[in-house]
């Protein structure tokens, strides 16, 4: 009977417009954007490394990077003496507030669809959106993209994929059926996680994009308990945006509670992911 409450509750908030939005994305984001670099960051290294390397800006080029957050491709190109322009995207004020800009780069607040539409035409080398794929209207946003790509002009995405962390994914809807009168809103975001890198590369091909290499992945985080997970999960933002679904103030302690491990067992966490790298014809 729970369950079935939580399914009309979910229908009921969706049809009435309750919806997780970028605001509430941006708030989660905010708040760890300190410990960013060191969970997240610093976990999916070998990673951001492997998809990046693809990343081949020519001299001089420009580089628009979608979700910058705290600067990872900023930091990227800076290290390999990229001489050219970067422009960072990204509607959390805490995480460009992490980014040590270089004089010439620009750091721009806000929704990444409505600040594509004022770029020009053929304006850009490259562009890039690692994390923050998911977040994006994928089939909006590619043709923007290609209209303000010039030939030959690269397109790098890295996204988490549907069931990104499952253990974690399970004890919210856990929670959400043990306390459906606490639904206020539904994460509809969620929906936009891509399945595969092979749905990825098809959405590329199909707007006329090039692809020269996909991948998928997980990578396997051990924690010292369940608090000690979700602890992780708000510290990294993968749990960003629940926050205001459930109006429960001690929201971390009772997704913890219904992990169910017994007190000083590990736990793990799976990271699902992935990537594709293209390129407009030249």
């Amino acid at each position: 009977m729970k369950r079935l409450l939580m399914a009309w509750r979910v229908t009921e908030r969706f049809l009435g417009g309750h919806r997780a939005g970028l605001d509430e994305i941006a708030s989660d984001y905010d708040a760890a954007a300190a410990t960013y670099d060191r969970t997240w960051r610093a976990f999916m290294t070998p990673v951001n490394q492997t998809v990046l390397a693809h990343l081949k800006p020519p001299p001089g080029g420009r580089v628009l990077d979608l979700g910058c957050g705290t600067g990872l491709v900023m930091d990227h190109l800076s290290d390999r003496r990229f001489d050219g322009i970067i422009l960072g995207i990204d509607a959390s004020p805490g995480m460009l507030a992490r980014i040590q800009a270089r004089e010439g780069d620009t750091l721009m607040l806000g929704d990444a669809h409505k600040l594509v539409e004022g770029l020009g035409d053929s304006s850009l080398d490259a562009v890039t959106a690692l994390w923050s794929w998911e977040y994006m209207d994928r089939t909006k946003l590619l043709p923007k993209l290609k209209r303000v790509l010039r030939p030959g002009g690269q397109l790098i995405l890295l996204a988490n994929r549907r069931s990104t962390v499952p253990e974690l994914e399970r004890a919210f809807l856990e929670l959400m059926a043990r306390r459906p009168r606490d639904i206020r809103k539904v994460f509809h975001l969620g929906l936009r996680m891509p399945e595969s890198s092979r749905q990825m590369a098809r959405e590329l091909a199909q707007c006329g994009f090039r692809v020269d290499h996909a991948g998928d992945g997980e990578r396997i985080c051990t924690h010292d308990g369940p608090k000690e997970a979700i602890d992780w999960g708000f510290k990294t933002g993968a749990l960003a945006g629940t926050r205001c679904i459930l109006g429960i103030p001690d929201l971390e302690e009772r997704l913890a509670e219904v992990m169910d491990r017994p007190e000083g067992s590990s736990c793990t966490t799976t990271h699902r992911f992935s990537w594709v790298a293209g390129a407009l014809p030249c």
